[in-house]
């Protein structure tokens, strides 16, 4: 089918649409050759019965009118800076005006004013949940619409010269109301879902799985784009951090109002991590936005998971807006044992797993048996030999502290280090490109692990932990080792991280602990921890991963979108 074929139509089994794979010369939609701007996986048959056609919208469910704030024991790599946003005038949209907001509480690395001081980040949630959904209609007829009724006011000839500016003011109106072109590069998939795939959600309720990673080219919000071109999303909802990306590592946030859209946002970290049949009630397709990490250990994609099993039990369609591996194709470290799933590992992926947020869509509803409707639609120009600083894209930080792509690259070797007792740089200037304790001879450590390590250097260094939200050396100046890219086609993060976790292991005997339980969690089963202590060459340990490293990639492969 061609990218004007018909939508996923409610009672009869999904359409495969999309672009042809394109053997050896690469994707044609890829390459700017025309195509849909989506690729669909079948699923069940979507039906609904004539009632639910009809059905009014059912009712939020009550939740807290502030945001309840636990830490939880599972995070991925932790918060997030947003940049700043302005709302314009023209309804729903909004533009990048600043970025780099420094925290109120610099433990948490929170955005103090993500928006325009004029605005609060969110509206806990309070007497319009009663409303349910309907309380949207309501705002929109108080706020007035095409058949309000006019006003009859007297109207006063304009001066001469007044006349003659209008025409002139008229284009200039006009002009500024065209948006401008995205600059050249990769472009994010809420563009090609716009202009190739509209049919797979035009006329249907959304609701909208994002956060403050889910921007255009321009910097603008995802939910701007869909509801000024004229969509219905009906409700938000939120990962880890919250759908400003405000919230801290692990921090529950609850269901609440979004200010500046005037949406519900259900949370999907807090008390629950899976939509409820409340939250999906009247809804008639899931739209997915968010921006991977591209490390194992990150909650995100489980949130997508979740997404489908829930979307799966209520026969609705899921959309994901494919974005870049920000860290390209590569495939390095451990695969994840599946006895040791979690929700910082929900797929048996290696630690930097080489794929995109919509392949691995595609590889959780094939390998967990998720009988859902699934659609990607993918990126237009990227290459999985592509870092995210060779995209033209702008850089959003998918948590607030991995806050450049340096730290990025680097997160799938040392967020290792947050299941032991040395400190990954938290609350420092640069969280996971460092670790380090007051007792650790990074010198000795350096001596003994640099000549074995490539594309990579260490340096000493010494950083002071300020609030740094994980207990770990708070306000205390610790010994650190700093590591720096060299070469990043020659470096491996999670090989890096065991030779250092050897070493400093190796030296500091007495004073090294691991925190047993999260740190295997973090390395996919008690496996490497029981190397390392056995006293394993690292090298032996990383050669041992190359069976499972080998039979993943055709799995990886059966889900590719992009030609490696």
């Amino acid at each position: 089918m061609d990218a004007d074929g018909a939508p996923l139509e409610r009672g009869r089994a999904a359409d495969v649409v999309g672009p042809a794979l394109v053997a050896a010369r690469g994707h044609a939609h890829i390459r700017g050759e025309g195509g849909a701007a989506h690729q669909a996986d079948g699923g069940p048959r979507l039906e609904v019965r004539a009632d639910e056609e009809r059905e009014a919208r059912a009712a939020l469910q009550v939740v807290e009118p502030r945001r309840h704030v636990e830490r939880g024991a599972d995070r991925d790599d932790d918060a997030a800076h947003a940049e700043r946003v302005d709302r314009g005038e023209r309804g729903g949209e909004a533009r990048v005006v600043g970025g780099g907001v420094g925290a109120i509480d610099p433990r948490h690395d929170e955005l103090g004013d993500p928006l325009a001081e004029r605005e609060p980040a969110q509206h806990a949630v309070g007497d319009r949940l009663g409303r349910g959904l309907r309380g949207r209609a309501d705002r929109r007829e108080a706020r007035g619409g095409p058949h309000e009724p006019r006003r009859r006011e007297e109207t006063v000839p304009p001066p001469r010269l007044l006349r003659l500016l209008l025409p002139v003011l008229a284009l200039a109106c006009a002009a500024t109301a065209v948006p401008a072109p995205p600059p050249a590069g990769v472009e994010p998939a809420i563009d090609g879902l716009l202009r190739d795939s509209l049919h797979l959600v035009r006329g249907r309720r959304i609701g909208l799985v994002s956060n403050h990673t889910g921007v255009d080219a321009r910097g603008v919000q995802n939910v701007d784009r869909l509801r000024a071109a004229g969509l219905d999303v009906v409700a938000l909802f939120s990962p880890e951090h919250g759908f400003r990306g405000t919230a801290a590592p692990g921090e529950q946030v609850a269901s609440s109002v979004d200010a500046v859209t005037g949406l519900p946002i259900y949370s999907l970290y807090g008390r629950r991590v899976t939509p409820t049949d409340s939250m999906l009630a009247g809804l008639d397709v899931l739209v997915v936005d968010l921006q991977d990490a591209g490390a194992r250990y990150y909650t995100y994609v489980s949130t997508t998971i979740e997404v489908m099993r829930a979307a799966a039990r209520r026969r609705l369609p899921v959309v994901v807006l494919d974005r870049p591996n920000p860290v390209g194709g590569a495939v390095q470290g451990n695969v994840l044992d599946p006895a040791a799933r979690s929700f910082v590992g929900p797929l048996a992926v290696p630690m930097r797993h080489g794929l995109t947020i919509g392949e691995l869509a595609r590889l959780a509803r094939a390998e967990l048996g998720l009988d859902v409707a699934l659609a990607v639609v993918p990126l237009r120009g990227w290459s999985p030999r592509q870092y995210w600083d060779e995209t033209g894209l702008p850089f959003v930080a998918p948590s607030p502290n991995l806050r450049s792509v340096e730290a990025l690259v680097h997160y799938g070797g040392t967020c290792l280090f947050e299941g032991t007792n040395l400190s990954v740089g938290r609350g420092s200037d640069a969280p996971f490109t460092q670790v380090g304790a007051p007792w650790l001879d990074a010198a000795a450590v350096i001596a003994a692990v640099a000549p074995a390590l490539r594309g990579v250097r260490l340096e000493p260094v010494r950083f002071t932990p300020r609030s740094p939200g994980d207990a770990k050396f708070a306000d205390t100046t610790v010994a650190g080792i700093r590591l720096v890219v060299t070469d990043r086609a020659a470096y491996d993060a999670p090989a890096t991280a065991v030779r250092l976790l050897a070493a400093i292991r190796a030296r500091h005997g007495a004073e090294f602990r691991w925190l047993a339980a999260h740190f295997d969690r973090l390395a996919g089963g008690p496996a490497l921890r029981a190397a390392l202590d056995a006293g394993e060459d690292p090298a032996a340990i990383v050669a041992g991963w190359a069976p499972a490293l080998d039979a993943f990639r055709p799995r990886a492969a059966a889900v590719h979108l992009y030609p490696r």
